[in-house]
C-alpha cells in the first residue's frame, strides 16, 4: 500500500468517526500518515481516539526539526500497534509546537544517562532557552478524595433521609470524622445543618411540592476560595404509584489537593535539568488539574524566590474540542526573581491565550 492509499484509508476512517464537513481533515490526516510505521496503517475500531489523532496532526504542523524524528518514530510505532498515544510524549510535542512560533528554531535534546538534560532547546533572539516538560497528573491524594467521596455518597444515600444532603469537606477526613459526619446526618431534620468548623459541613435540604430535592450549593462561611471545586452528585430512585421518584440524594464538594498542583513543578524546580547557564523554562501540561491556570497564577508568588534558577513556567492544557476546532489554552508566568531571565521578545507583553486550529 503506497503512502497516498494509506492516507486515503486513514481519512476514510476519520470521516467514519467524526461527522461533519471539515476542510482541514485531509491535511491533518496526511501529516499523521507520514509518520514512521504508518505507511499501511488504519486504526482499529475503538482503540484509537480520533481527536487524539487530530491533535497530533495539528502539532505535527509545527514540528520542523529532524531532532524530533526519534520521538515521532516511537509514536508511529505505538500507533501501528493501535495503542493510545503516550501522554508524556504528546506533552513534549505539544510544548514544542506551542513555543515554535515564538522562536527561530526548536530542537529535541537527546536523552543522556550521564548528565541531566532538559527536554527541548528553543532558540530565541540567539539565546538557547532550555525547556523541561512535565505533566501534572491526577495525584494519589486527589484520587483518594474522589474515591472517598464516592463511598461516602453511597453511605449517605443508603440512610434514606428523605431529603437532599449537601456536604463540604476539607482535606481528607479520617474514619472517625467520617463516622461523626454520618451520625450527624442520620439525626438531621429537613432544613437543618451540622458541622465541625474547618473540617466538614452538611445540610439536609427540603423537597419541593413535586418531590424534587432543592439542591443547595451555598458553602459554609469558613469554606476557602478556590479556582475550582470538585463536586459529585448521587441519588437513589424508587417507584411511587408507577412513577420514578427521587428517594434520597447526596451532593459532595471537597477542597483541591495542593500537592497535586505544586509537586510537578517543585520536582523540576528544585533539581534543575539544565546547564544553569541559560534561561530555564518549565513547560507544564496541566490538562488533568481543574482550574489549573488560575491556581498557579494565584499561588506561585511565594515560590519564585526559592526557585531562582527557574526563568518562568509555561502552563498549557492539551487540546480540547471546540466548535470545529481544537484549542490549547496557555499562559506564561515569568519569575521576577530569576537569575537568568527569559528573552524579552519571548516574554512580550504577556503570553496568554488560546491556540486554536480549525479542522
Amino acid at each position: 500500500m503506497n503512502t497516498q492509499t494509506s492516507c486515503n484509508s486513514l481519512l476514510e476512517w476519520m470521516h467514519s468517526q467524526i461527522s461533519g464537513d471539515f476542510s482541514n481533515l485531509e491535511i491533518l490526516t496526511n501529516r499523521v500518515s507520514q509518520l514512521p510505521y504508518l505507511s499501511s496503517w488504519v486504526p482499529s475500531q475503538g482503540k484509537v481516539n480520533p481527536f487524539a489523532l487530530l491533535s497530533l496532526g495539528v502539532i505535527l504542523g509545527r514540528i520542523d526539526d529532524r531532532s524530533f524524528n526519534p520521538l515521532l518514530e516511537l509514536i508511529g510505532e505505538s500507533l501501528n500497534k493501535n495503542e493510545s498515544i503516550d501522554s508524556d510524549k504528546l506533552s513534549e510535542l505539544g510544548a514544542a509546537a506551542l513555543i515554535r512560533p515564538w522562536s527561530e528554531k526548536i530542537t529535541l535534546i537527546p536523552r543522556s544517562n550521564e548528565i541531566r538534560t532538559p527536554d527541548i532547546c528553543a532558540f530565541i533572539d540567539g539565546v538557547g532557552v532550555e525547556v523541561e516538560v512535565t505533566s501534572a497528573a491526577r495525584k494519589d491524594e486527589q484520587i483518594r478524595r474522589s474515591e472517598f467521596t464516592s463511598a461516602l455518597q453511597n453511605k449517605i444515600v443508603n440512610l434514606s433521609l428523605g431529603g437532599h444532603v449537601s456536604v463540604y469537606f476539607i482535606d481528607s477526613l479520617s474514619a472517625q470524622e467520617e463516622q461523626a459526619l454520618l451520625t450527624a446526618a442520620s439525626k438531621l431534620k429537613i432544613g437543618n445543618s451540622a458541622q465541625v468548623e474547618n473540617r466538614w459541613y452538611l445540610h439536609l435540604g427540603m423537597p419541593n411540592a413535586n418531590g424534587v430535592f432543592s439542591i443547595s450549593s451555598n458553602p459554609p462561611t469558613w469554606w476557602p476560595e478556590q479556582c475550582a471545586t470538585p463536586a459529585s452528585m448521587r441519588s437513589s430512585v424508587v417507584m411511587n404509584g408507577g412513577q420514578p421518584t427521587t428517594n434520597a440524594s447526596a451532593e459532595i464538594r471537597w477542597t483541591l489537593s495542593t500537592k497535586s498542583y505544586i509537586n510537578p513543578l517543585s520536582k523540576k524546580a528544585e533539581r534543575i535539568q539544565g546547564t544553569s547557564m541559560a534561561p530555564f523554562l518549565i513547560a507544564l501540561d496541566a490538562t488533568s488539574l481543574p482550574g489549573a491556570l488560575k491556581w498557579y497564577r494565584d499561588n506561585l508568588d511565594g515560590y519564585w524566590k526559592i526557585w531562582s534558577q527557574v526563568s518562568g513556567v509555561l502552563l498549557f492544557q492539551r487540546a480540547t474540542l471546540g466548535f470545529n476546532a481544537l484549542n490549547w489554552e496557555y499562559e506564561l508566568l515569568v519569575n521576577p526573581e530569576s537569575n537568568i531571565p527569559l528573552p524579552k521578545s519571548f516574554v512580550g507583553d504577556g503570553r496568554k491565550g488560546v491556540w486554536s486550529e480549525k479542522f
